[in-house]
């Protein structure tokens, strides 16, 4: 009896045993603490720990051993432990426990930036009601990518200002009408006319843009002059749609390619005597309609005439489909998605797939997609059939088709890779681990991308068995799901078999960056 007790005793102490996590934030373009910082240590179970820094800019927390992100934030701007100023990277964990060094943590804080400017037409005049898209380079999940960052009108004054902003690389476009063409009741011939996309600093033609490189705790000032072009009026019939003269009855909009293949909308004015576009300039666009029932897609060319199109209706696109699996049925309670990625930028969305293993995605983007599985289920498309569409390479091509049936088979033998990444015999923490498959693939999904713990931890699960190459790498924006950037650091890689079910660890030395 007296045995049990004491054992109990033990078990209580371990169980009480807490751990630092302290250090200092520090303002990283300054080089000084800072004050007045809001600390949040969470765990994603418990009610997160908070704190506010004084002017020495340090914290202290005490925590059981276990797992935990750490952020600063100060006047609405966060930054986690483990991410930069220019948000590369997924952000590092905190992981305490015995012989962690936990208690000297630094956490680098840095500023947020903006961009601001004025719009003005060929006169000078300020241009208001301008629509200002702000786009920037990304390297997020290891695919480097242009991507949305943000649009704003201009005011009175013609100005916009977009903030707060990470530090990085970005691009403006500003379209939008001249004033007194979208006042005009009816806009008669002379009033057709309109602002083509311009990218600052100037210039119409998007190859040519000029980036804004934005530093941390600064803000750029990026002025664009905008000339208004002639344009034609661009009619657009419905046939088929049961209205007089073939009227649209919808919204129709036009989008011309951008940087990136991010596409940029062209505003026109709209001509109610003869149900026309109006002010619509010359260019290569895609024209889109949406319905209450119906849309259309078709890429037209506009030149100096004015022009008369017809659209061909479509039910919206819904992709059906039934999941089978290999090796049973998931767990009871477990989740499974189905996910839809676009093979050029990366997007996803995701659909939930029902317990008997069907889903069903009403209205779908009339557009290529890879599908992939995900959720807590730990399921991978092991083969999959498509009817009603193209099926090339693991791409799904809607473009042309509005039902579509996926027949998925999904397998469960999936495994874990873990360990350490390592410079030299000390853990690297807050670096990149990546994870790629043996035989090269141009299918993104296969490439997995990990940044270290802060004890250099790396945890991969729920991957499907087979053979990979591991390697780490000091480099966070490391656009790891590029078949030709990886390349180069497979030959010094390590390999690795994942069985079924199983489990391997491995600690992975720092690779060195190829000389380009």
């Amino acid at each position: 009896m007296r045995k049990l007790i004491l054992s109990a005793a033990l078990v209580a102490v371990a169980a009480a045993q807490t751990f630092p996590v302290a250090g200092v934030v520090t303002d990283a373009i300054r080089g000084a603490p800072l004050e007045r910082a809001h600390v949040i240590l969470g765990s994603g179970s418990d009610r997160p720990l908070t704190l506010v820094t004084t002017a020495d800019g340090k914290f202290s927390f005490d925590v059981p051993q276990g797992k935990y992100n750490l952020y600063a934030e100060r006047n609405g701007w966060r930054m986690q432990y483990g991410t930069f100023g220019s948000s590369v990277g997924f952000g590092s964990a905190i992981i305490t426990g015995p012989g962690q060094d936990t208690a000297h943590l630094s956490l680098q804080w840095y500023a947020p930036a903006a961009i601001s400017g004025a719009v003005t037409d060929e006169q000078g005049e300020p241009v208001r009601d301008a629509t200002v898209q702000l786009m920037c380079d990304s390297a997020e999940g290891g695919w480097k990518r242009v991507v949305q960052a943000g649009t704003a009108a201009t005011d009175d004054r013609g100005e916009y200002r977009f903030a707060p902003l990470a530090a990085g690389k970005y691009y403006i476009v500003v379209t939008g009408q001249p004033w007194y063409a979208t006042r005009a009741p009816r806009a008669p011939s002379d009033l057709s006319v309109g602002y083509p996309p311009t990218y600052f600093p100037g210039t119409t033609d998007a190859r040519t843009a000029v980036p804004i490189t934005l530093k941390a705790g600064t803000e750029a000032h990026a002025d664009v002059a905008i000339r208004a072009t002639a344009g034609v009026s661009l009619r657009i019939r419905c046939p088929g749609i049961g209205a007089q003269d073939d009227i649209c009855q919808g919204i129709t909009s036009l989008y011309l390619p951008g940087i990136g293949g991010q596409e940029v909308i062209q505003p026109t004015g709209n001509n109610w005597a003869t149900h026309s576009l109006s002010g619509v300039l010359p260019g290569r666009y895609t024209v889109r309609f949406a319905g209450q029932e119906l849309s259309a897609s078709r890429v037209i060319d506009v030149g100096s005439d004015d022009l008369t199109i017809d659209l061909t209706m479509q039910q919206p696109t819904l992709i059906t489909g039934t999941v089978t699996f290999k090796n049973g049925l998931p767990k009871r309670g477990s989740t499974l998605n189905i996910g839809m990625m676009d093979p050029t930028t990366g997007d996803a969305v995701g659909f939930p797939v029902e317990p008997d293993g069907t889903f069903r995605i009403a209205n779908a983007n009339a557009a290529p997609f890879r599908p992939f599985l995900y959720g807590s289920a730990a399921q991978f498309i092991a083969q999959m059939s498509v009817e009603g569409a193209p099926f090339k390479d693991g791409v799904v091509d809607l473009t042309e088709n509005t039902a579509v049936n996926l027949k998925i088979v999904a397998s469960d033998e999936t495994g874990r890779v873990k360990g350490f990444a390592m410079n030299g015999d000390t853990p690297a923490p807050a670096v990149m681990v990546v994870l790629a498959p043996r035989t090269e693939s141009h299918d993104p999904t296969n490439y997995r991308g990990f940044q270290t713990e802060s004890d250099g931890s790396f945890d991969y699960v729920n991957i499907p068995a087979g053979d990979y190459l591991l390697f780490a790498v000091d480099r966070l924006d490391l656009e790891y799901t590029n078949p030709d950037v990886v390349r180069p650091y497979l030959s010094s890689a390590m390999a690795v078999h994942l069985p079924a079910h199983g489990v391997v660890e491995q600690r992975v030395p720092l690779s060195a960056t190829p000389k380009e």
